[in-house]
């Protein structure tokens, strides 16, 4: 499924709006050129917290997140709008 970037970003910003209140009323502040790159890396860590503390085994969740940073950084981000987002980050 292709999505365009805008699409990514909208969704880490709604993660944010919902997410965390108190980040998402501070990012308003940045500048457009900054805020949309600390966006998608706030839901991309938003989603890692998560992904730890919701686990059975936090380790697992640990690995799960490692394998994705993992993609990101080689380009082939999972399929996931703060996985895409981040990845252009």
């Amino acid at each position: 499924m292709t999505t365009s970037h805008e699409a990514d970003l909208a969704a880490c910003r709604e993660l944010l709006r919902v997410g965390s209140k108190s980040f998402h009323a501070a990012s308003l502040l940045l500048p457009q050129r900054v805020r949309d790159p600390a966006t998608a890396l706030y839901a991309f860590c938003r989603l890692g917290d998560d992904a730890v503390d919701q686990a059975e085994d936090p380790l697992k969740g640990l690995a799960w997140m490692r394998q994705r940073l993992e993609a990101a950084y080689a380009g082939a981000p999972c399929d996931h709008p703060a996985d895409r987002a981040f990845a252009r980050t």
